[in-house]
């Protein structure tokens, strides 16, 4: 069963590797990004002139599968000038097998407050593909729920 999980993420990414000009070109068309904040839709402008790199986080899971890879998502978060309220955030999957980076389209983002802290989902997916993930990120961690349910959690790279 893990194997067949394994082969199924696998062809999922190699997917989206053809698929990613036809978003590319896609997204260049659309000057927007909605994103969900506790449960109301707001709009927020993506100029590419005014996005800023916020912060960079690497996070790891070794042998989820039980096949010896090691998967990463690197979570890259950006301000605008001027700004230091996150406003856009990018994740980028590649493994130990396949180093090519393919960057996950964000479906929604929602965030919940918990305390002092808090959490925020992101459903993503490879360009094109049906199947979706659910990435749940709060300070210190990161867990994405699989398609088939399972919960992987990543380990933060430092």
């Amino acid at each position: 069963m893990k194997k067949n999980i394994l082969i199924f993420s696998f062809l999922i990414i190699c997917i989206a590797c053809e698929n990613k000009n036809n978003e590319n070109t896609k997204q260049k068309n659309e000057p927007q990004k909605s994103e969900q904040i506790s449960g109301e839709k707001k709009t927020t402008e993506t100029a590419e002139a005014n996005k800023k790199v916020a912060s960079e986080n690497k996070w790891y899971s070794k042998n989820f599968y039980g096949n010896g890879e090691t998967e990463y998502l690197d979570q890259i978060s950006y301000t605008k000038e001027g700004n230091d309220k996150v406003y856009f955030t990018d994740f980028y999957y590649y493994s130990s097998k396949n180093p090519q980076k393919i960057q996950l389209q964000i479906h929604s983002e929602q965030n919940f407050k918990e305390g002092m802290e808090g959490r925020t989902e992101y459903t993503v997916s490879s360009t094109n593909q049906k199947s979706t993930y659910l990435i749940i990120t709060r300070p210190g961690y990161l867990g994405c729920q699989n398609p088939d349910g399972k919960i992987q959690e990543f380990v933060y790279q430092q």
